[in-house]
């Protein structure tokens, strides 16, 4: 059984169910174990970085991202991470202290990024994110996970399959391999760390610290 492409992987789905009915369900099962992977993996294939321009305090977030690990600003002399904030700290900020400068926090709202203090000039953002697993479709033939890890793919959309068969046992038997398959994965990108040094939570860059509530 080859397992090595978005069609072959379909050919296996219905092999496996012995049904030949579900042609047209079985990208739905496949979507829907991407959907189940997407919130459960965050391995080094998923990591990305992505620069941009931005000089207002809003910036698209990327299409594929599902999670910030870092947000670095430079100015093309220096440059210096941004501190995470909630929203609610962001708008207390700008509206106690309105005006523009160099940003050293960020929060997202909605689909957006959104920085504090207001950029006062172009500045150079380097996003460092997981990013969604990349969709297969009829265009998008395979991918990372599939050619690495096909046992995830078949296991999650025969757990799928379950459902909509309405048949427990089979819902439950593919879930059981389908995490086994995903803990195998995770496992494997797990790698060992020296300790890490915990720094304050709103430290400002060249030293002081920069309190978000006073913008001191």
């Amino acid at each position: 059984m080859a397992l090595s492409n978005y069609s072959e992987l379909q050919s296996a789905v219905a092999d496996w169910l012995e049904r030949g009915d579900l042609t047209a369900r079985i990208p739905d099962f496949i979507r829907l174990a991407e959907v189940q992977l997407n919130r459960l993996l965050r391995t080094n294939p998923q990591k990305l970085r992505a620069t941009a321009m931005i000089s207002d305090p809003f910036s698209a977030i990327p299409s594929d991202h599902l999670e910030t690990l870092a947000i670095t600003l430079s100015d093309g002399s220096s440059q210096w991470d941004l501190k995470p904030a909630s929203l609610e700290q962001l708008a207390a900020s700008a509206a106690e202290h309105p005006g523009t400068g160099k940003p050293r926090f960020w929060s997202q709202v909605g689909e957006q990024f959104q920085y504090f203090p207001a950029p006062d000039q172009a500045y150079t953002a380097t996003l460092t994110y997981v990013r969604g697993l990349p969709a297969l479709t009829d265009s998008n033939t395979t991918n990372w996970l599939l050619t690495r890890f096909p046992d995830a793919y078949l296991f999650g959309a025969l757990k799928e399959a379950g459902p909509f068969l309405r048949d427990n046992d089979l819902a439950s038997m593919f879930e059981a391999k389908f995490q086994a398959a995903a803990q195998d994965i995770v496992s494997s990108e797990r790698k060992v760390v020296g300790t890490l040094r915990a720094e304050p939570a709103l430290t400002a860059i060249g030293g002081g610290a920069f309190d978000i509530n006073t913008g001191r």
